[in-house]
């Protein structure tokens, strides 16, 4: 049996499994409320609230995932340390991106900081790989192409240090997938890095160059995508049994 038939069933487990549902439901909350597809959210809280709130679902699964006693909020494990941190800052960057610019630089620091905890938990040696020059040639056209249109001069340095962020944690992720092979664990943090490069890159073309259709829809699908790579790659089958009892212990009892 090859890799990909070995995946393909643990992937359709760890997504139909009932952890998974409020996660989904939460996704639906949003995009049936605010509808991204056709318009642009309203800046209130209550969008801001609602566009987090997947993400903060993500970061329960995470703790729980961990398989450490839940007296203890933050897990021993540093990958899940690191991954939780990385959900939340990204879930405050989602709350400020709502207010577009007047909350902009700060929710570009949230991602950024986000983006830098994520990397840690991919952990993939500095190599001279050929992969690398690829993402970094693909970095810099890609900030070259906004930069012009950038009238901040912040702005300017965070948009730099997040592209050359996440276009770094694509190269270690790749490098990861090709160096240990077709794992779970290799294959949900390379797809997770590459739908951020690709939401991030079409949002930062949309905001200064040219404006793309439905980019808000797009740009939250993928995003949204990309977390949950990153989230269900913490676990094992057993560890989603595992939160699956404590779930129902929650709901109807011991």
């Amino acid at each position: 049996m090859s890799s990909v038939d070995k995946l393909i069933p643990l992937l359709r487990k760890r997504l139909a499994s009932r952890v998974m549902y409020p996660f989904y439901i939460s996704v639906a909350c949003y995009f049936y409320l605010f509808q991204p597809l056709f318009r642009f959210p309203p800046q209130t809280w209550t969008a801001a609230l609602a566009k987090a709130l997947p993400v903060w679902v993500l970061i329960v699964y995470v703790r729980l995932s961990s398989r450490e006693k839940l007296r203890y909020i933050i897990p021993k494990s540093y990958d899940h340390q690191n991954m939780i941190t990385g959900l939340l800052f990204y879930s405050i960057g989602d709350v400020f991106f709502i207010f577009d610019t007047d909350l902009m630089e700060d929710g570009m620091l949230c991602f950024t900081i986000a983006q830098f905890y994520f990397s840690l938990v991919v952990q993939q040696e500095m190599t001279d790989s050929r992969v690398k020059y690829v993402f970094m040639f693909f970095g810099l056209v890609s900030f070259s192409f906004v930069m012009n249109s950038i009238d901040d001069g912040i702005m300017d340095v965070f948009v730099l240090f997040h592209l050359l962020l996440i276009y770094n944690v694509g190269w270690r992720s790749t490098c990861r997938l090709r160096k240990e092979g077709l794992y779970f664990s290799t294959l949900m943090p390379c797809l997770g890095s590459l739908l951020f490069i690709a939401s991030d890159t079409i949002q930062a073309a949309n905001k200064w160059r040219w404006k793309i259709a439905f980019i808000d829809f797009w740009g939250t699908l993928f995003d949204y995508t990309a977390l949950l790579c990153y989230a269900i790659m913490m676990g094992t089958t057993k560890t989603d049994l595992h939160i699956e009892r404590k779930f129902l212990k929650f709901y109807i009892g011991k």
